[in-house]
């Protein structure tokens, strides 16, 4: 399917070009089949590279659709494939760890304490561009609470795909437990803590799985092992050469007799 890169209208959904009707047909009786809708997730990053996004349909075809900076979340692509049935494709964004949109802009937040503020420490913050960019406070003094910074060139590109927006930073001034318990909701929220999360759910897993057979084994071994004895036992019994026999009844015998003469 071709798309028509211009916006078609204020909700800012992107047309897509139907295949030309049948010769002999009258416009509007041509039969579009039923409507399919997909959700198709991506990153800021993503948006920002303007990477390819395979969609799958199951039974109905496989998309691969150019991501474009200027998609917003929750936006609607509309689609006409080969055989005429209509597909929404619905733009989710996947929320980013420390940048936040809004519009063509980045807003990203920084919470310091008061000590940290009065010393107008530096402020760090990675562009959705891979760069470090190093915020100071104007004129060498102290930040205040709910200062922004605005950095120009640095958010999304804009339609256009010559002109990027700014990357705008917040701060935010408080007392040292509510800064370390940000940070720590913070490095929860990340990414790279949830994967670690879910490698140390399957770890455990499968450790409590390995634990449990092995207390199985361990039953069944204890088990075989005790049958084993006992059939040994009565084996070794029965089996019993006759000098041992014979040897037994004697020791037996003096026993009794001796028991005898001591009455």
């Amino acid at each position: 399917a071709e798309y028509d890169a211009q916006r078609s209208s204020a909700s800012a959904s992107y047309a897509f070009h139907p295949p030309p009707p049948t010769p002999g047909t009258p416009p509007g009786a041509q039969n579009l089949g039923p409507t399919h809708t997909v959700l198709m997730r991506c990153t800021l990053r993503e948006l920002f590279e303007g990477r390819p996004k395979l969609v799958r349909i199951p039974g109905v075809c496989s998309l691969n659709i150019v991501l474009r900076p200027e998609w917003q979340h929750g936006q609607i692509l509309s689609l006409l494939s080969e055989d005429g049935q209509r597909i929404r494709v619905v733009v989710f964004v996947l929320s980013h760890h420390d940048l936040a949109r809004r519009g063509d802009d980045l807003i990203a937040e920084r919470i310091i304490t008061r000590r940290a503020a009065a010393r107008g420490i530096p402020l760090r913050v990675r562009a959705i561009d891979g760069r470090v960019l190093t915020f100071r406070p104007l004129r060498g003094g102290a930040w205040c609470d709910g200062q922004r910074l605005a950095w120009r060139g640095a958010g999304m590109w804009t339609p256009g795909g010559t002109v990027r927006g700014d990357l705008v930073l917040t701060v935010r001034v408080g007392d040292w437990l509510t800064v370390l318990g940000v940070r720590t909701l913070r490095v929860l929220s990340t990414r790279a803590f949830l994967r670690a999360v879910q490698v140390a759910i399957v770890v455990m897993k499968v450790d409590s799985a390995v634990t449990f057979a092995r207390a199985c084994w361990r039953a069944v071994h204890g088990v075989l092992s005790t049958l084993w004895t006992q059939l040994s036992d009565t084996a070794g019994a029965a089996r019993a050469p006759p000098a041992n026999r014979r040897a037994y009844r004697r020791s037996q015998a003096r026993k009794n007799t001796g028991a005898q003469w001591t009455r």
